[in-house]
């Protein structure tokens, strides 16, 4: 890929780990900092460099967000070193004013066997997906428009998704982004340890997976977060350790 342009729309202090973002309707930012247990709230960048705005800090380090329904936000915490409950949150921000104090709420505990929570996406208006990096698998989350009595299942477990055992790579994850593509029925994950980017196709009905995933790509690249634009039938994938963005047509299975 070539000609890209990268803008600046927000600066953050030394040492501060932005693991994950979502933007509002509005054109606003909300951004997980997974080492200071952080979630930022970034004004439209309208013009220049804007100031991130502190909104809240959890016990836990910050992971995933999503948005469910409009201005209704999901997002995880995971305790990267031991073992410890992983809980999805609630942030509800339809109401917002300039003077409310925003307090994210603890909606479900995940199973005792869940590991490290990464990456999200959203299935439908009740459905989310969430991979389980060292847990080698993704869970799906069911929720209620009243949020009341969320369950969480395992949707997906296959060796493809695992990390790696080898003792010089134990930081690497396994699965690791995750995002649904409506147009062709597949939902992508990139997979860090194992290089590449896979693949599993749904069931519209239940929105449960059909059949094995399979790789997209050969194994090259240490895939992270990824988004996939449904239009243009592509998916732009920011890479582990090269700090790269690679761009690769669905269609044909080709980097471009």
């Amino acid at each position: 890929m070539t000609g890209a342009k990268v803008t600046p729309v927000a600066s953050f202090p030394p040492n501060f780990f932005l693991e994950n973002l979502v933007i509002r309707h509005d054109g606003s930012i909300l951004i997980t900092v997974t080492n200071q247990k952080h979630l930022y709230y970034v004004p439209r960048p309208d013009s220049g460099v804007a100031t991130p705005q502190f909104l809240h800090t959890f016990e836990h380090s910050t992971t995933g967000i999503v948005e469910l329904g409009r201005d209704v936000f999901h997002i995880s915490t995971t305790l990267l070193s031991e073992d410890s409950p992983n809980i999805l949150w609630r942030l509800d921000m339809r109401n917002l004013t300039p003077t409310a104090v925003l307090e994210p709420m603890p909606v479900l505990t995940f199973p005792p066997e869940s590991k490290v929570l990464n990456g999200f996406c959203v299935l439908s208006s009740s459905v989310i997906l969430r991979a389980d990096s060292w847990a080698d698998l993704i869970w799906r989350v069911d929720i209620l428009e009243d949020c009341s009595a969320p369950s969480a299942r395992v949707w997906l477990k296959h060796n493809m998704l695992a990390h790696s055992d080898d003792p010089k790579k134990f930081d690497v994850p396994g699965v690791n982004g995750v995002k649904f593509n409506h147009k062709d029925g597949h939902v992508y994950f990139t997979i860090t340890a194992q290089t590449t980017l896979g693949r599993i196709r749904i069931d519209p009905g239940t929105l449960d997976c059909v059949g094995d995933p399979e790789d997209v790509t050969e194994r090259w690249m240490w895939g992270d977060d990824l988004i996939i634009d449904k239009e243009a039938g592509v998916a732009y994938v920011t890479t582990h350790r090269q700090n790269t963005i690679e761009r690769i047509n669905l269609k044909s299975i080709v980097r471009m």
